[in-house]
């Protein structure tokens, strides 16, 4: 929509689309920042990427403490904007079999064959 057509509008009705694109905005916000996640942004003070585990939000701005490469917290607690961070994929998660399962099997059932 152009300005022009934004001037002509009534006032209620862009404080009434204001309000349709805020909640919108926040809905995303929330669905793409979840607490517990891992996140990044670069960090020009400091020259390198800092990665963070989300631990709460804001109306402005997110909280996090900085983690290493394995998720484990550094020290570094930080509150960034949504603007510039980036939202990392979940890591694998390890898979350990049961016991009995895999390796730790019982050979019962083999030693019938020798």
């Amino acid at each position: 929509m152009s300005n022009a057509k934004l001037m002509a509008l009534p006032i209620d009705v862009l404080q009434k689309l204001k309000k349709e694109v805020d909640e919108a905005m926040n809905r995303r916000r929330y669905e793409l920042f979840k607490i517990g996640k891992l996140a990044s942004f670069y960090c020009p003070k400091k020259r390198r990427d800092i990665t963070i585990k989300i631990t709460g939000m804001g109306p402005k701005n997110i909280m996090g403490d900085e983690v290493n490469e394995r998720g484990i917290p550094i020290g570094g607690k930080w509150r960034v904007g949504p603007s510039i961070l980036t939202v990392l994929p979940d890591p694998p998660k390890v898979v350990v079999p049961k016991a009995g399962e895999g390796a730790d099997a019982p050979q019962s059932d083999l030693s019938g064959m020798y």
